[in-house]
């Protein structure tokens, strides 16, 4: 007779199998993605905070963005002054967490029922969407896992608390809401996934365990936003410029193409994208894509009835909600669906905003598959069979599309940068200016040695930057562009600025890009000096007891406390006259508040002469300082042949009504005589 260890023996065997499988699977593509996805900027951003975090500070936000707090630099803090700057020492991290997560989602399965009942659900995660696993062992997708593992983890311990209450449970439940509170504080997108976890946590027991429940849950909620509300207080506008939200009328429309049509479905690994976020995708599997939408939402739709079903069931005849992990991922599929059509911020390649979703579905499949009949769990269970071999074969095309010759450039945007930082070192550069995808990889290769800074911040327009200040004050310093770069720091537009202000330099051309270095003036420029404030006067048609702040080198600001009207203006008096050649305007700040047109006048032998009529707010491209160009500083210069005089006035001619005019301050240049 065949004991009970007899039976389960072939499951026990073939369950192990399956994970072997599982595991190589995932280390297959963790080694093509070491062999053929270079360090990006997002990961090399991960490992400069870590750097910093070992030096004592303990920042907040992730560098140069005013959202996600940097809890994956913290955990590569520990090795990071020991792990080498290389893609390994740059994604371990992410790698340890996958296979974290991986633990995590299993043992909450097994806590679901025998292998009888959850074997689809458990085949669905071992063998996930194909860009599931990319933004886990193929990329280290910043700041992605940890909210997963928190999540996940979170809803773990609620599963294993006790049904009654004792200091154990009060424990789980605390530590349960710090880890959701943690993960909104890492990323906001976490609120779709924690939010029904907490509703859960809550409305899972008795109705006399639901006040300690919230209270516990909202005290370690609390905890866990604590450096989220910090970055609020410490760094006004952080998290701003990410929170807006679409017209319910515009974000309907929106929720089944492309969300479902393309995003969902290529989270879901149907044709799913070469790298996180980009539109280029893998063809295979599109055969299934018009259909995958729809087997969402069937599944989705389907686990709701039953699930609300058994909540009304279980209140009429316990008189208790009852909620439980099924419900709880139903809940996240649907809040993630909603807060993603209701998002600016999400567009059709935004995959990563619906891995939620992608995440919950099989356990929108499982929850099916328990309550259906044997027939329908039959043809459950091929599909979900079908589905894991389809993610099987996608990961591992996937994974071998990354060694095409044009992934590298064209996709990841990080095309190889040994021969750049050869040519910087030999040329004894330590400092250079790069675009976002760029300058933080060479901090990185470099580990430092060669600071580079963006020129502006690209992504998150005036929030701040790190080590810009540190470039800006440097004196050798080279710009190394990509054709790929974006916006003003391509090669392209970057010459084109160089022209507009008159600046030569030097350009190399190294592997896929172009080093500007050497960067010299126009002669006529080199010798102008700025006329000191002390020998100047201003005077004002409005706010004339602020006036002298026009003059006080940027530290100030001036403004008309009223809106632009035409006729205001401003003049300088000169203690004795000189060869004016140029003046600069410095909004910085402001420069919204400039005017759209302004005449310039100058006193010449008594008589006042209009030397520039209806000028316009053209903002130069770049302030020269330090011998080399300074984006980020809004300004305009006028130049003129030199002009012997001892009196200036501006005047706007067509105001901006709905802005005073402010300046940082007005800066005047003389020309000197050549010796």
């Amino acid at each position: 007779m065949a004991t009970n260890n007899d039976s389960r023996m072939p499951v026990l065997v073939g369950g192990f199998l399956l994970l072997l499988v599982a595991l190589a699977l995932r280390c297959y593509m963790m080694g093509e993605s070491l062999a053929n996805v270079p360090v990006t900027a997002d990961e090399s951003i991960t490992v400069l905070q870590a750097k910093r975090i070992t030096e004592g500070q303990l920042p907040l936000l992730v560098l140069a963005q005013p959202y996600q707090f940097p809890l994956e630099a913290y955990l590569a803090a520990p090795l990071v002054k020991v792990v080498p700057r290389h893609t390994l020492g740059a994604r371990y991290v992410s790698f340890v967490e996958g296979f974290a997560g991986l633990l995590l989602l299993l043992l909450i399965v097994r806590r679901l029922g025998p292998w009888s009942r959850t074997w689809p659900m458990m085949v669905l995660i071992l063998f996930p969407s194909a860009y599931l696993l990319m933004i886990q062992f193929g990329y280290s997708l910043p700041h992605n896992s940890p909210v997963y593992l928190a999540g996940w983890g979170a809803l773990l311990l609620i599963m294993e608390a006790p049904p009654a209450y004792s200091w154990s449970r009060c424990f789980r439940v605390l530590a349960a809401g710090v880890l959701c509170g943690l993960a909104f504080t890492n990323n906001m997108l976490a609120l779709a996934l924690v939010a029904p976890i907490l509703i859960v946590a809550a409305l899972g027991g008795s109705w006399r365990q639901i006040v300690p429940n919230g209270v516990l849950l909202a005290l370690g909620v609390a905890i866990g936003l604590i450096p989220y509300l910090a970055a609020i207080q410490l760094y006004p506008g952080a998290h701003d410029m990410v929170a807006g939200t679409r017209p319910f009328s515009e974000a309907l429309p929106y929720l089944w193409h492309p969300t479902m049509t393309i995003t969902l479905t290529r989270a879901l690994g149907i044709t799913p994208a070469f790298f996180p976020d980009i539109t280029s995708h893998l063809e295979v599997g599109s055969w299934l894509a018009p259909a995958m939408p729809f087997l969402f939402a069937g599944f989705l739709v389907a686990a709701t009835l039953i699930r609300g079903v058994a909540c009304v069931r279980r209140l009429i005849s316990q008189k208790a909600l009852g909620l439980d992990v099924f419900d709880g991922f139903v809940g996240v599929a649907w809040l993630n669906l909603i807060v993603f059509v209701m998002s600016e911020r999400s567009t059709s390649d935004a995959y990563r905003y619906l891995a939620p979703a992608a995440w919950s579905f099989p356990f929108l499949v499982g929850g099916v598959y328990r309550a259906a009949g044997r027939w329908l769990r039959v043809g459950i269970g091929a599909f979900c069979i079908f589905l894991a071999a389809v993610n099987v074969w996608t990961t591992v095309r996937l994974a071998q599309a990354w060694s095409r010759p044009e992934f590298v450039e064209y996709d990841v945007d990080a095309p190889d940068l040994k021969s750049a930082l050869n040519y910087l070192r030999q040329a004894g550069i330590t400092h250079c200016v790069a675009s976002h995808w760029q300058a933080y990889r060479i901090n990185f290769y470099s580990d430092e040695k060669i600071l580079c800074s963006q020129p502006l911040n690209e992504r998150f327009p005036g929030w701040p930057l790190p080590y810009k200040e540190q470039v800006d004050l440097a004196t050798n310093v080279a710009y190394v562009l990509s054709d790929r770069s974006s916006g003003n720091v391509n090669p392209a537009a970057f010459e084109g600025h160089l022209n507009a202000m008159r600046i030569a330099a030097k350009k190399t051309v190294r592997g896929k890009f172009s080093i500007y270095s050497d960067f010299r003036q126009d002669p006529r420029q080199a010798h102008e000096v700025r006329v000191p404030p002390e020998a100047l006067t201003v005077t004002t048609s409005h706010n004339p007891t602020q006036a002298w702040q026009l003059l006080d080198s940027r530290i100030t600001r001036w403004t008309t406390e009223r809106l632009q009207e035409k006729g205001m203006w401003i003049q300088f008096h000169l203690q004795k006259p000189r060869r004016l050649s140029r003046m600069v305007f410095v909004y910085d700040d402001y420069f919204r508040d400039s005017a759209p047109r302004i005449n310039v006048e100058v006193k010449t032998q008594g008589a006042w002469r209009m030397i520039a009529q209806n000028v316009e707010n053209d903002l130069d491209p770049f302030e020269f300082e330090n011998g080399h160009p300074i984006y980020w500083r809004y300004l305009q210069t006028l130049a003129s042949d030199p002009i012997l005089t001892d009196e200036l006035r501006l005047e706007i001619v067509e105001p901006n009504p709905g802005r005073s005019w402010t300046f940082m301050a007005i800066e005047l240049y003389e020309q000197k005589p050549e010796p």
